[in-house]
């Protein structure tokens, strides 16, 4: 008696996740050649051409051979097939975006600290990933929502493949401050005056400011005082002008604080006169 012999008749392969490896799973491996109630199997060796993704990548099964307790009684005519399956991009989530506190600038682009943590890689592998991040509005405020909107990619550098991975994650957020501008006031301009005892100091002009973002502009309201370092005789003394307050201009003025102007001025003598001269009379 001689072995029958019998071919696969039927081979395919599934679909697989990106997993890194070239290893394939057959989801069919059968033969219409065999004897009704003989146990017979087949074993094989499966593998993509490659690990990347894919759509009908070609799959080898080499090494095709019968096992169960008839294998015995039946030849196998062919030893090996070539067939195609396709390899899917991996999910990928990210988490944990820090964004960094700013001073106004008159937009909403926010500086990443951290873009966060890719959860989903195959071991062993890494990827780049950048994103542009916004505030949600371009003004001054404690506690405000940061969100990253788009994501890229980029291969890793110790073989990571971007185009192996899709990133679910279409959006995270943090939140961050716009810190006040700080505007400096020029142009203050104090009045010399005579020694009288006070610091006191006359402005003659409170000054001016300037942004510096775009083309906003700031009114400038004068200061509640002025004042001289000390009361006393002096060329080029200090003069303070403080209680400034600012309003809107064609920017607004709560995205800008503004604290004191300086000057320098002088307090000359004070000119006396003797207004009574007497003599004693003497003996």
């Amino acid at each position: 008696i001689t072995k029958k012999d019998v071919t696969a008749d039927t081979i395919t392969a599934d679909n697989k996740v990106y997993d890194g490896t070239t290893a394939a799973t057959l989801s069919a491996l059968t033969s219409s050649g065999f004897i009704d109630g003989d146990t017979v199997s087949f074993t094989s060796a499966n593998t993509f051409a490659d690990e990347n993704v894919g759509t009908a990548k070609t799959v080898t099964v080499a090494t095709v051979a019968l096992a169960g307790a008839d294998a015995s009684n039946y030849n196998l005519t062919s030893a090996s097939e070539t067939i195609t399956a396709d390899i899917t991009k991996k999910d990928l989530t990210i988490d944990g975006l820090v964004a960094a506190d700013k001073t106004y600038d008159g937009v909403t682009t926010a500086t990443i600290t951290s873009i966060g943590t890719l959860a989903g890689l195959v071991t062993g592998e890494t990827l780049g990933v950048t994103g542009t991040a916004t505030f949600g509005t371009k003004d001054a405020g404690t506690g405000k929502t940061v969100t990253v909107g788009t994501y890229v990619l980029a291969d890793g550098s110790n073989g990571g493949v971007a185009s192996n991975y899709s990133l679910t994650t279409t959006a995270d957020t943090d939140t961050a401050d716009i810190a006040k501008k700080d505007l400096t006031i020029d142009g203050l301009v104090a009045a010399d005056k005579t020694y009288d005892g006070t610091n006191t100091a006359i402005v003659s002009n409170w000054g001016t400011v300037a942004t510096g973002v775009g083309t906003e502009t700031i009114v400038l309201n004068n200061g509640a005082a002025a004042t001289f370092i000390d009361e006393n005789v002096g060329q080029n003394k200090l003069v303070v002008a403080t209680g400034y307050s600012l309003s809107d201009g064609t920017g607004l003025s709560a995205n800008y604080s503004v604290n004191a102007a300086a000057a320098l001025a002088n307090i000359t003598k004070k000119d006396v006169t003797a207004d009574t001269i007497t003599a004693d009379n003497k003996v």
